[in-house]
């Protein structure tokens, strides 16, 4: 009988390491080939943070994308623009990434100085950094950033360091071709 039971765990033990090899092969070398690192050559969408804004966002190197983003004042008295490049490493999938980057800001403070000091500036620009994360799933892209700002020019509020946060909705317009797809085209 103790042979009959170390028999049975054997062939439990062999199924279940058949299992798990099928399991580690699908989820480790089939899934990534049929993913795509910065899965968007072009999107373009909505910034919703202090401000809603716009997003556009450009692949111009792989894995690098450049992003002009613009929040005018609908809720503060400025409006800020920046363009920032960010480079992008991916994560569990290739279409989950968190990136990095840096860039300049301009900001401008709208309406009328309360201020009589010529001095007083109502514009300011300077160098801003970037990291956050993002995921496109199907012709979506998802993403939250955090850009502390440092003003190089103008200073009306006394700070020489901000920091905005935001999270991105963009369409994608033109998609990245993934490799599976490229290999198959070049076969047909």
């Amino acid at each position: 009988m103790n042979n009959q039971y170390q028999s049975n765990e054997t062939n439990f033990l062999s199924e279940n390491l058949i299992v798990n090899a099928v399991l580690y092969f699908v989820l480790f070398v089939c899934f990534p080939l049929l993913t795509t690192g910065q899965s968007y050559r072009t999107a373009a969408g909505f910034r919703f943070g202090n401000e809603i804004g716009l997003s556009i966002s450009q692949r111009i190197f792989d894995k690098k994308t450049i992003d002009l983003y613009h929040a005018p004042s609908l809720f503060t008295d400025r409006s800020t623009t920046g363009l920032v490049m960010k480079q992008h490493y991916s994560m569990l999938t290739k279409r989950l990434n968190f990136f990095g980057g840096g860039g300049l800001y301009y900001q401008m403070k709208n309406g009328l100085s309360t201020n009589d000091d010529p001095a007083y500036e109502q514009h300011s620009a300077g160098l801003a950094l970037v990291a956050g994360i993002d995921f496109t799933i199907g012709k979506i892209n998802i993403g939250y950033d955090m850009i502390p700002l440092y003003r190089l020019s103008g200073n009306d509020t006394g700070r020489r360091i901000s920091s905005s946060s935001a999270i991105s909705v963009r369409y994608v317009i033109v998609p990245q071709k993934s490799k599976l797809k490229k290999w198959f085209e070049r076969w047909n």
